[in-house]
């Protein structure tokens, strides 16, 4: 499993973060990745959800406490201390969870028999197909349009660590009514290929 380079990437959250947004960002990562996180169900084995959760309660021990934070600080590279959040929301519990109301839509067969792999570019032909827009899936899961554009652009470099970015691949796919887990493998290989050429 890859983790965030940082603890404020981590926690999805600004290197000049107040205490209260450390804490709720913690409470919200942690509601994420418990064992009945709607968010990451599937997308994560036992043992690297203990581990993510190790990291992000050593993340909020050391962030919330000055005088810990202060030295993490300086123990940062100084590109990485100086760097912004990208401009991604901080993923919430909330936005993650799908939503019991709504129903999914159901991909017409004459796709499905087209199968994979599901790359970026073949998501937004299916969800062009099916008249669905980048605005409705934002609604429905709470992803940026913008994240969800990067998604289907493969732009790699620009979208967010990739425990987040399962998780959005997966609501995607649900919105369209594909298979969740093959998405996510198909979309996640491509990201290794283009990431171990880059």
């Amino acid at each position: 499993m890859e983790l965030p380079e940082d603890y404020y990437s981590l926690l999805r959250i600004p290197h000049n973060a107040t205490d209260d947004e450390i804490r709720q960002a913690y409470e919200e990562a942690m509601e994420m990745y418990e064992e009945d996180g709607v968010a990451t169900y599937g997308l994560l084995t036992s043992e690297e959800r203990a581990e993510l959760l190790k990291h992000v309660r050593e993340a909020y021990r050391v962030l919330s406490d000055v005088l810990h934070r202060r030295r993490y600080n300086a123990s940062l590279p100084k590109k990485a201390a100086e760097a912004k959040i990208s401009p991604q929301p901080v993923p919430s519990a909330e936005s993650a969870k799908v939503p019991s109301t709504v129903e999914p839509h159901k991909v017409p067969d004459e796709i499905l028999q087209k199968g994979g792999p599901f790359d970026g570019p073949t998501l937004r032909s299916i969800r062009e197909q099916m008249a669905v827009s980048l605005e409705e899936i934002s609604e429905y899961t709470k992803i940026s349009i913008g994240t969800l554009r990067f998604v289907e652009e493969e732009r790699f470099q620009v979208l967010p660590p990739l425990i987040y970015l399962k998780a959005f691949i997966s609501q995607y796919a649900r919105y369209l009514g594909l298979d969740p887990h093959r998405v996510v493998e198909d979309y996640l290989t491509r990201y290794h290929q283009a990431i171990g050429k880059s």
